[in-house]
């Protein structure tokens, strides 16, 4: 008995200890705030999404010479951004549905597809498109 309640005990003083956990657990990790955030891709092309205060964004883009728009709402689970497209045309059909919050990188947010498969078939190493907030976009 004393060793699972030394168990327990050392569990909780090591969630207590660990800010990263509760940050991601409350939604309240640092790193995102409403405002333009833009990925430059200069093979494939360039996508900036305009992330309200009011919970919707605006999305405008040009990938392999086709542009594209996207509008919807958009909600802060944990460490990720998740999309809802109302919206959509061209190249961003389908294309912005989540991204996830950088940790250590403030202002910079990950694209994320919505499901791991969709580049799997490529081989190799995965590198998903990161987008940065623009300096001067409203919060």
């Amino acid at each position: 008995m004393k060793k699972q309640s030394l168990l327990v005990l050392t569990i909780i003083a090591s969630l207590h200890g660990s800010p990263r956990l509760f940050a991601q657990t409350s939604g309240a990790s640092p790193g995102f705030v409403a405002g333009k955030y833009c990925c430059e891709m200069p093979s494939v092309g360039n996508v900036c999404v305009v992330f309200k205060a009011d919970g919707t964004y605006a999305a405008t883009g040009t990938l392999s010479h086709k542009d594209g728009t996207s509008r919807g709402t958009w909600k802060r689970t944990g460490a990720k951004v998740i999309l809802t497209p109302t919206e959509e045309t061209g190249c961003l059909v389908g294309y912005l549905t989540r991204f996830e919050v950088a940790e250590h990188e403030e202002g910079v947010i990950t694209w994320l597809p919505k499901t791991p498969q969709d580049f799997g078939r490529s081989g190799g190493a995965l590198v998903y498109p990161q987008y940065k907030k623009v300096n001067g976009s409203p919060n």
